[in-house]
């Protein structure tokens, strides 16, 4: 009966798991998704860099000017000539 028994448990019919985790099967998300896209469109070198910070505080600096002008300058009264 020993025999029979050894024989199952090298036939396959047992799984028995790794001791270890296998590694994560997914790409890091600095290479993939939204993040990896900005590293690799817009921070691929360092003049890439510069000038997305120069633009992006551009960017910034317009938008701020033109809502100041839109809401806080703007003549929310009846302009009468």
């Amino acid at each position: 009966m020993s025999e029979h028994s050894n024989e199952h448990a090298d036939s396959g019919l047992f799984y028995v798991a790794p001791l270890e985790a296998p590694p994560s099967r997914r790409p890091p998300i600095t290479i993939t998704g939204p993040l990896g896209w900005f590293r690799e469109n817009l921070f691929s070198s360092w003049i890439n860099s510069i000038a997305t910070v120069v633009m992006g505080g551009l960017i910034v600096a317009f938008i701020w000017a033109f809502l100041s002008w839109a809401i806080r300058d703007a003549q929310w009264a009846v302009v009468f000539n």
